[in-house]
């Protein structure tokens, strides 16, 4: 571990100044935004002397930055209670920048920390892919998650919650590959950006990436696609959400987007017609070929 609490537990009375000191740090990426009724039930906790003790967490991260990691609405609440109230403080020196959002990752005491949070945090360290949006960057790290078993793993997948984040930066090359797709595609068209769809597209891009580009750049902008052609195909099953069934559990429908994905691509790979898809009929999801 790399991030450490500097020093014992602080145990005291925080005057309301002291608390807005705190909220001046509350600057982190990905941290949530204020619920103002939340402080506000805590502040009547507080004068009903019903509250516990509240935590606030500090980082202290490399060039001197220091952050609010965790407490902005019990710092708020004492503000609004207008009184000093007890609680634990704890600092923690992350060595870092890594070090510090993965920090942030752990503090759920009362809501847990989403992927879009944690990600929303990673992403101002994520170098050249610190301007990938932000719907690119969850696709990509849970496409990527999918990716890394024989066959995918379709259904959900139970990880440390920092973990997707964690296979950005690895593979890059492929997430701005995405980002650079999902920038051809225009506002109607988004719906192609599904994780199990960006799955099949590192899929077939890590078979051959000169193909699997110009064959998802067609899908993705919809310009110049032949009627009946594999991309005209793909591309009205992923903006229509067509599948055999109405009503599809998240892992199945997951698996049947995936396989719509690499079926189309073999079949244009091959250059061969492919009207529909019987996913009765097969035993195993395909595999995509170079």
């Amino acid at each position: 571990m790399s991030y450490y609490r500097t020093q014992a537990l602080i145990c005291k009375a925080v005057a309301p100044h002291e608390s807005m000191k705190y909220l001046e740090i509350n600057t982190f990426p990905g941290q949530r935004k204020l619920n103002q009724q939340k402080a506000n039930q805590y502040a009547a906790l507080m004068q009903s002397g019903e509250m516990r003790p509240v935590d606030i967490d500090v980082a202290l991260c490399p060039g001197g930055l220091r952050y609010l990691m965790n407490g902005q609405h019990v710092c708020t609440g004492i503000v609004v209670y207008g009184k000093p109230y007890e609680a634990r403080i704890q600092h923690w020196k992350c060595e870092t920048e890594t070090d510090a959002w993965h920090l942030f990752g752990t503090f759920d005491v009362h809501a847990s920390r989403t992927e879009q949070q944690i990600i929303k945090a990673a992403r101002p360290f994520l170098g050249e892919l610190r301007d990938v949006p932000l719907s690119v960057l969850q696709a990509c790290g849970s496409a990527i998650m999918m990716l890394t078993t024989d066959p995918p793993s379709f259904g959900t997948v139970k990880t440390i919650k920092t973990q997707k984040a964690d296979m950005l930066l690895p593979h890059s090359e492929e997430v701005q590959w995405i980002a650079s797709l999902s920038e051809t595609a225009g506002k109607d068209r988004r719906g192609i950006f599904r994780v199990p769809s960006v799955a099949g597209m590192i899929a077939t891009y890590r078979k051959n990436p000169d193909k699997a580009d110009e064959f998802w750049r067609s899908v993705a902008s919809g310009e110049m696609l032949r009627r009946g052609s594999a991309q005209w195909n793909l591309s009205n099953v992923l903006l229509s959400g067509v599948t055999e069934k109405n009503t599809l559990g998240g892992g199945t429908r997951n698996r049947v987007f995936y396989t719509y994905c690499i079926v189309y691509w073999n079949s244009w790979r091959s250059n061969t017609a492919r009207r529909c898809v019987k996913f009765g009929a097969m035993k195993k999801v395909p595999c995509p070929t170079a």
